[in-house]
């Protein structure tokens, strides 16, 4: 088996997806969360100066979030059951890059350094982008899965990385998914998954205390 050793904030962020992979594939790994006050120290000892990277028997050191998460995809059986369905995976996990790029963008700025115009800002995010991007969400799972699967009929990281990104979403507003029936049931049959069940509830209690 191999070693993994992640390096990222303490905060979900860009390894969360990441930390979810190894999560439903039950697989151990090294969660080594660098404090924020830290990281002008540690920054020069990071590849490319940036988090998340990760580290893989001590001989490799992968980075950017989305190549990790697809190597880890790979490795842990996540990716599909063929070639089209493995494409279609890279097609939603592109089109949720892209959201979440946005979300980086308008709202996460708000969210630490708020200004006047916050709740208005949010509204409008949800309202306009999110609108657009959790539409064309549903629709990919429509035509590309099964049983409320993202693609197929059983789980990809593609489901993780939807699941994620409306986790962000419901922190903006706790009912969204009242809007989007699809993601609701989606949300529901991936959260059936025990190991990521076990994790989440892990997640939400440590946050808790």
């Amino acid at each position: 088996m191999k070693n993994y050793k992640l390096n990222y904030f303490d905060f979900t962020g860009r390894a969360e997806l990441l930390r979810l992979i190894f999560a439903v594939s039950n697989t151990p790994f090294t969660d080594q969360r660098i404090k924020f006050k830290d990281w002008k120290n540690e920054k020069k000892n990071a590849p490319l100066e940036q988090l998340p990277y990760l580290e893989v028997d001590d001989n490799q050191i992968l980075v950017q979030s989305m190549a990790i998460a697809r190597y880890l995809a790979t490795e842990m059986n996540l990716t599909g059951t063929d070639t089209y369905e493995q494409v279609k995976v890279d097609l939603v996990l592109d089109l949720c890059k892209e959201f979440t790029d946005c979300f980086s963008i308008y709202v996460v700025p708000e969210m630490l350094y708020p200004t006047d115009e916050k709740e208005e800002i949010i509204q409008h995010f949800i309202d306009t982008l999110a609108l657009r991007y959790l539409k064309n969400i549903e629709i990919l799972i429509e035509n590309f899965g099964q049983n409320n699967y993202a693609v197929g009929d059983q789980l990809t990281v593609a489901d993780l990385f939807i699941h994620d990104l409306v986790t962000n979403m419901m922190k903006l507003k706790s009912a969204i998914l009242e809007n989007y029936p699809k993601l609701k049931k989606h949300r529901s049959q991936v959260e059936e998954n025990e190991n990521l069940k076990f994790y989440l509830e892990t997640r939400d209690r440590i946050k808790l205390e």
